[in-house]
C-alpha cells in the first residue's frame, strides 16, 4: 500500500492536526494566531524538511497605520493578535528559532481596507477626522498612497510585514 505524498505547503494554525517531522517544503501563516507566537519557534523547524521555508505575514507595529490610529487600529484584532511585531523583532525571532536566509520587509498591499476599518472604529468611538462610509472610501485609499509614498522614505512604514525564513540543510 503506499502512503499519501507529503504536502508541499501547509498553512500554520492547524490545531488538533498532528504535523511530522521534515513533512513539508513550505511552512505558511500568520504569528497573530496564538500557535505563532513564539514565532518560527521548535514547532515550526520540525515540521520544515531541511532547506525548508517559513512564510509569515502579520501587522507591523511599525506601520503607518498604527501610528495614524493608535488604538482604533484594525490591525490591534484583540484577542487573535496576542503579539504585534516590529520588523526587527520578527526577524530576531526567526534567527532565534534557527533559521537563516531571513528576508524581512513590509507590504501596503491591503492597506486600504485597513484604513477604511480604522476609521470606522475611530468613527465607532467619536475619534474627530473619522468619516462617513463614503469619504472613508476616499480617504482610505489616499492613507493607502500616502503609505506606499512613506515605505519608498522608510521601508518599515507598510501595513503588514513579510518575513521568509529557510531551515539550513
Amino acid at each position: 500500500m503506499r502512503s499519501a505524498p507529503s504536502p508541499k505547503c501547509i498553512a500554520c494554525g492547524s490545531d488538533g492536526v498532528e504535523l511530522y517531522d521534515g513533512l513539508t517544503d513550505y511552512l505558511a501563516g500568520t504569528p497573530g494566531t496564538w500557535r505563532m507566537v513564539r514565532c518560527a519557534d521548535a514547532e515550526c523547524f520540525r515540521v520544515l524538511r531541511p532547506g525548508g521555508r517559513l512564510v509569515l505575514t502579520t501587522p507591523n507595529a511599525l506601520g503607518l497605520a498604527h501610528r495614524q490610529y493608535g488604538c482604533h487600529w484594525r490591525g490591534l484584532e484583540p484577542p487573535r493578535h496576542l503579539h504585534l511585531f516590529t520588523p526587527t523583532a520578527l526577524q530576531q525571532c526567526a534567527r532565534t528559532g534557527g533559521f537563516e536566509q531571513i528576508e524581512v520587509r513590509t507590504l501596503s498591499a491591503e492597506s486600504a481596507g485597513i484604513y477604511r476599518a480604522s476609521d470606522e472604529i475611530g468613527g465607532m468611538h467619536g475619534v474627530p477626522g473619522c468619516r462617513s462610509a463614503p469619504a472613508s472610501v476616499v480617504r482610505s485609499w489616499r492613507m493607502r498612497y500616502r503609505e506606499y509614498r512613506e515605505t519608498l522614505r522608510d521601508p518599515q512604514a507598510g501595513q503588514d510585514i513579510l518575513l521568509i525564513g529557510v531551515k539550513p540543510t
